[in-house]
């Protein structure tokens, strides 16, 4: 019997679609960091890398990496920095609970925001100072107290959103 050494092989087929898998993930999440397409993909973090470096080399991917870490983008996707910054913050329970308080109640002062999210006061502080920072938020001056409210450019980007 003349059996060959070495058999032919074969493709894996669930190789072939990982590609279209995370295309399709990074179109519905732009801007997500490489554990989260591993983990909605449900392939190993190694085959994941592989695929992303091979997508990046045909231009199907773009990588982004101001903040200290990576986020992968469909090559069609329009980024900005306002988008990766507003990303980022809606990552953090905290901010995104402040953000979408703001968002149904604009103009709301640090005791108020304190009072509806129940999150103290000198922690509200260094999430309201870090967003007014980077311009997600406004704030105005009205007597002794800052009024927190979202900037224009994060509402349009939240309406994009939902």
């Amino acid at each position: 019997m003349n059996t060959p050494y070495r058999q032919t092989e074969q493709k894996n087929p669930r190789a072939s679609t990982l590609p279209e898998k995370i295309t399709a993930y990074l179109k519905e999440n732009p801007g997500v960091q490489l554990y989260r397409i591993v983990e909605a993909v449900g392939a190993s973090r190694g085959a994941i890398t592989y695929q992303i470096r091979t997508m990046t080399a045909k231009g199907l991917i773009t990588i982004h990496e101001e903040t200290g870490c990576r986020r992968y983008y469909p090559h069609t996707f329009t980024y900005t920095k306002d988008t990766e910054i507003l990303k980022i913050f809606l990552e953090n329970n905290t901010k995104t609970k402040i953000l979408r308080i703001l968002q149904k109640t604009p103009a709301l002062s640090r005791e108020e925001l304190a009072e509806k999210t129940g999150i103290p006061k000198n922690t509200l502080y260094r999430h309201l100072a870090a967003m007014s920072d980077a311009g997600t938020l406004k704030r105005k001056r009205n007597g002794h107290k800052w009024l927190y409210s979202l900037a224009e450019k994060t509402k349009t980007e939240l309406k994009n959103k939902n």
